[in-house]
């Protein structure tokens, strides 16, 4: 009998650690952010994360790629300053084109919001469900500017003030059941068409390790290590 019990919990202990989520991203909403690498997402896409705002009345981006020369382009979910989510994507010398919410984030709690662009629709999703959606918009350039989670791509502004977590970005556009999955068992990091995924659970380092096989590793800069978690 005691030998059985031994054999479950050396069995069922790893099981257990498996896909805990112990640490999140503080960022002070004042020089913090998380730059990654150059990750073009050219046609259809899906940008995913928990995040937790402690205030609305400024411009906070949560990922974003996005430059306004030599040609405008790139992509870019933000909570916006009067509180709704808010995103752009442009291609090249395109004019950018943007889509704003009529849901505002919830302050001092937990979201999971998602971005999806599929076929020119693009899509937002909080909490696993469907809130508003744009027609008509561009899927993102080529550009050279690298990917960031925590401030816009273009110099030191619109910096979040909060907590982020379980930063998910796909080259293909999730359905909703695929969102709802993947906010209530997070990714491994081998699922196919996952470019990037950032779960912060390192705990320390200026390094946040992306989960794929794709390398895309970001350098922490001021940000630190919560345990506060959704």
């Amino acid at each position: 009998f005691h030998l059985y019990k031994l054999i479950l919990i050396i069995l069922i202990a790893p099981m257990m650690s498996f896909g805990q989520n112990n640490y999140s991203m503080n960022f002070d909403g004042v020089n913090d952010y998380i730059e990654l690498t150059d990750i073009d997402l050219l046609q259809d896409f899906t940008i995913s994360a928990w995040i937790n705002t402690n205030n609305i009345g400024s411009y906070q981006n949560i990922v974003s790629k996005y430059v306004n020369s030599p040609q405008p382009g790139g992509y870019a979910l933000i909570v916006r300053s009067t509180g709704e989510f808010y995103a752009h994507t442009g291609l090249g010398v395109t004019p950018t084109t943007f889509c704003i919410t009529n849901t505002l984030a919830n302050v001092n709690q937990w979201n999971h919001i998602s971005l999806v662009l599929n076929g020119g629709l693009l899509s937002f999703y909080l909490n696993g469900q469907f809130i508003y959606s744009c027609n008509g918009l561009n899927n993102s350039p080529n550009t050279t500017s690298n990917t960031f989670i925590g401030k816009a791509a273009h110099g030191l502004t619109e910096l979040f003030d909060g907590l982020i977590d379980n930063v998910e970005i796909w080259n293909t556009a999730l359905t909703q059941q695929e969102i709802q999955q993947y906010m209530n068992c997070p990714p491994t990091g081998t699922e196919t068409d996952l470019v990037g995924y950032w779960n912060f659970e390192e705990g320390s380092g200026t390094t946040a390790f992306d989960l794929t096989s794709n390398g895309n590793n970001g350098t922490i800069n001021g940000a630190t290590y919560s345990t506060d978690v959704p």
